[in-house]
């Protein structure tokens, strides 16, 4: 599984200019407290992410093409302002956006930018968060069998359910809430999500980062045999498959049925051998 100590080495502006080729993915991780966005990019493009913050985000965006954008950040923007986030996308860019979009409620160039007319603050309590069954909405969700967490553990505070715009898709909701509060748009180019930075379970948070990833960078989900995330398949994935089975934990409900039995260590094998691509 990969941890905060994979944010080790990770390239800076002043290297970027030796290695711009090797370097895909730009990370805005400002003020996130565990860095799952970080952490899953790494595993995504291993060697080949740049962590940027809120002082030098604006420069780094502009100093090359990149493959992916993603936007970590609970509150804190860019000094650069929202306004290089909207021009990016709408200029072609992918970018992937978890905030705190209450504070945002004030700026549609923002929302419009990610498929939404707006946003409508709720009340988060003890609601659960689900999929709405698209196949998006199964790939960014692979392998993190649903309804599976107090939504409550996952922000701490309040959400905003998005008002969406024609041609956008809807990839989670909550049970209290008129609008998805997971969205996909500008045809398939970006995902605006809820905040999942205090996401209670590393495990299941940088998978579904990797999902997203995988989603916006080629519509791919990621391997969910991979259980301990290290790219490949060997006898530790199943060591964690086991070890996730026997703490009752839902990451090893592999046939879907919300229980845990004999049938998801046979679904779980039946992956492993068709292996990863």
């Amino acid at each position: 599984m990969l941890t905060t100590q994979t944010t080790i080495g990770l390239l800076t502006l002043a290297a970027l200019t030796a290695t711009s080729a090797q370097a895909q993915i730009l990370v805005y991780d400002e003020n996130s407290i565990n860095s799952y966005a970080l952490n899953a990019a790494e595993f995504v493009r291993p060697g080949e992410v740049v962590r940027a913050v809120a002082s030098d985000f604006g420069a780094l965006l502009a100093s090359q093409e990149w493959e992916l954008v993603v936007m970590d950040f609970p509150s804190n923007e860019p000094a650069s302002g929202q306004q290089v986030i909207v021009d990016y996308v709408n200029d072609g860019g992918r970018v992937i956006l978890s905030t705190w979009f209450s504070i945002y409620e004030g700026t549609p160039a923002l929302y419009g930018a990610f498929g939404a007319a707006g946003g409508t603050s709720i009340s988060l309590g003890t609601n659960f968060v689900d999929t709405t069954g698209t196949a998006a909405a199964d790939a960014v969700f692979d392998g993190v069998p649903m309804p599976w967490f107090d939504w409550q553990m996952a922000w701490g505070s309040d959400g905003v359910a998005f008002d969406i715009l024609p041609g956008t898709e809807g990839l989670a909701t909550v049970s209290d809430a008129t609008g998805p509060v997971k969205i996909l748009a500008n045809d398939g180019r970006t995902i605006a999500t809820f905040l999942m930075d205090v996401w209670d379970g590393s495990t299941e948070a940088e998978r579904v980062w990797e999902n997203m990833m995988n989603l916006v960078l080629s519509g791919a989900p990621s391997c969910r045999a991979d259980m301990d995330m290290d790219g490949s398949l060997t006898i530790f994935d199943f060591l964690a498959f086991q070890n996730a089975f026997d703490a009752g934990d839902p990451i090893a409900d592999f046939d879907g049925d919300g229980s845990l039995t004999l049938f998801d260590f046979l679904a779980f094998q039946n992956e492993f051998d068709l292996g990863c691509e």
